[in-house]
Parts: C-alpha cells; structure tokens; sequence
C-alpha cells in the first residue's frame, strides 16, 4: 500500500476529500465507516493500480506500473480496465499489463 500511496491521496484530493479523512482517528467508534465517492476516471485508474501491482514486491516495477497508469489517456486506462476486471483472460490481461508498463 505504500507504493501506491502517493496515487491514492491524489485520488482523495481530486475528488475533494483530505487526506486526513483516511485517518483511523478521522472515524467516530460509533458510526460505521462512510464511503469515499471518487469520480469513474479516477475510481478506474486506482483499481487499475492495485489490480496491476497487487503481486507486486519490487518497488521499481510498482512505480514504473503507477506511472504508466497514470500517463494513460482516459480511453486507453478504461481499455484496460475492462480487459484486466472481467473474463476468463483477466489474469493474463494483468500479466500483460505488467510487462508492458514496467518494461520486463
């Protein structure tokens, strides 16, 4: 999670949170934890994310991955999206993902 943090907080503020929302101590004991509502450019682009670093270990692929998530236009990130989130192929649409974007 630490790897892809700096992305996740970039996310909250463009959708108009703060960062300290995400805080433990933010949360009253009593309520349950609200959602954070992200707009569908940015929700799809941090799924793509954690989807594409998830069995990730080396830091250097994990930032070569988020960088070229975040340098995708909207066409090309939903493009992906959908090819790494449902169907038989998912798995090896994330592999390819992967190695496309971290050059290995």
């Amino acid at each position: 999670l630490r790897a892809v943090a700096e992305h996740l907080l970039a996310a909250i503020r463009a959708n108009g949170y703060k960062p300290t929302e995400l805080a433990r101590t933010a949360r009253t004991a009593n309520s349950a934890p609200s959602p954070f509502y992200l707009d569908e450019t940015s929700g799809v682009r941090l799924a793509l994310t954690f989807m594409a670093v998830k069995p990730l270990a080396r830091h250097d692929r994990i930032e070569a991955i988020n960088s070229g998530i975040q340098d995708m236009s909207d066409e090309e990130a939903y493009y992906w999206f959908s090819k790494c989130s449902v169907g038989p192929n998912a798995t090896r649409a994330q592999k390819a993902l992967r190695v496309l974007l971290s050059d290995e």
